[in-house]
């Protein structure tokens, strides 16, 4: 992916038991074709792949870990079997209203504290 294009590794590591997450970001060109090589490379054992394009500055931050917010009026919640399908959904929600993202419970991070 990475000699195909130029972009940024964002996160390459094991998600949970069996699947593995790569996620790049660049200009969208940049994007599309380094995902089209790792579809390619990956062949069948690829489950799931898209680019967004234009992704909103904030979920960055969210993605992260990152993100500062000031207080909370309210809280939504987006729950989904894909952390894809949950970054398409964060996108959204900030590109059609005023809001703000927060940490979220990805399912790489681990909710218990270091001992």
């Amino acid at each position: 992916m990475l000699k195909t294009a130029s972009v940024e590794v964002m996160l390459s590591r094991s998600i949970c038991s069996g699947k593995y997450m790569v996620m790049v970001r660049g200009e969208v060109g940049a994007v599309e074709a380094s995902v089209a090589a790792g579809i390619g490379a990956g062949n069948f054992s690829v489950i799931d792949s898209f680019v967004i394009p234009n992704l909103h500055e904030s979920v960055f931050p969210a993605i992260a870990g990152s993100s500062k917010v000031e207080a909370l009026e309210a809280l939504g919640i987006l729950e989904s079997f894909s952390v894809a399908a949950l970054i398409e959904g964060a996108d959204a929600a900030v590109k059609s209203a005023d809001v703000q993202l927060i940490e979220s419970a990805w399912p790489w991070r681990s909710a218990a504290k270091p001992s």
